[in-house]
């Protein structure tokens, strides 16, 4: 579990001003056009390393003036790794959060500070986790096939992790697409005691795998066209 707080003097990044020249003065009604980078490629390496499927989906910054609260918000695809804001900085005492959320709308990590700006500025601030986090890894899905010519399984293996706070609430979907006779089970090993087609829960910091099992007669052929988790804080979609 991340229990520190990321530093986001390396998430969020001011890059520059735009139309607008650094030396300008600025004054209490005027503010200043300025891009801000939120290095998404950072704080999700602090949910997993390599490769990797999350809830994660929003990125939405907002910033609070004397003129009030305005935010932005940016989509993050799985590829991308940073989003880019385009903000109108007041000068005075200004608030800066920064919201990250899952695809359900959940907030997921957070964080904010106060500073006074009177011109150029660096930006300093932590976000930390707020909610569970689920990412499950890799983010390909390999099926390994065992045939003794009259049975076949197709079996995959994965992680499912909560690198957040709280505890992450979960199951994968029962209701796959398959043909009939094609069970489906779905365990935690190493025993496979505990059913993931049943909500479990997941304690922050928890990492353990899955294995999927599909199991048929040698004489069908099938791989599973999508699978899908879905959690308290959002859903993950695979596409094999």
């Amino acid at each position: 579990m991340p229990s520190n707080p990321l530093k986001l003097a390396t998430l969020l990044l001011l890059v520059g001003t735009l139309g607008i020249a650094a030396c300008n003065p600025l004054t209490e009604s005027a503010g200043r056009p300025t891009r801000i980078v939120l290095a998404m490629g950072r704080l999700l390496a602090a949910q997993q390393a390599g490769d990797f499927l999350s809830v994660v989906d929003t990125a939405r910054l907002t910033v609070t003036g004397g003129n009030g609260p305005r935010s932005q918000s940016l989509l993050v695809g799985p590829g991308e790794s940073e989003a880019a804001f385009d903000v109108t900085v007041p000068s005075g005492s200004v608030r800066f959060t920064a919201d990250v959320l899952s695809n359900s709308g959940v907030p997921v990590y957070r964080g904010d500070t106060t500073m006074t700006i009177n011109g150029d500025f660096t930006l300093d601030l932590n976000v930390h986790p707020v909610n569970p986090v689920m990412v499950v890894s890799p983010g390909h899905v390999t099926f390994i096939i065992t045939d003794n010519g009259q049975f076949r399984t197709v079996a995959a293996t994965l992680r499912v992790r909560n690198p957040g706070v709280g505890t992450l609430m979960w199951r994968v979907d029962s209701t796959v697409a398959r043909p009939a006779g094609v069970s489906f089970s779905c365990g935690v090993l190493p025993g496979e005691d505990d059913n993931c087609k049943t909500t479990l829960p997941w304690t922050a910091g928890r990492d353990a795998a899955i294995i999927l099992r599909f199991g048929m007669p040698s004489s069908f052929s099938f791989l599973p066209s999508s699978l899908r988790f879905l959690s308290n804080v959002g859903s993950i979609t695979f596409t094999p």
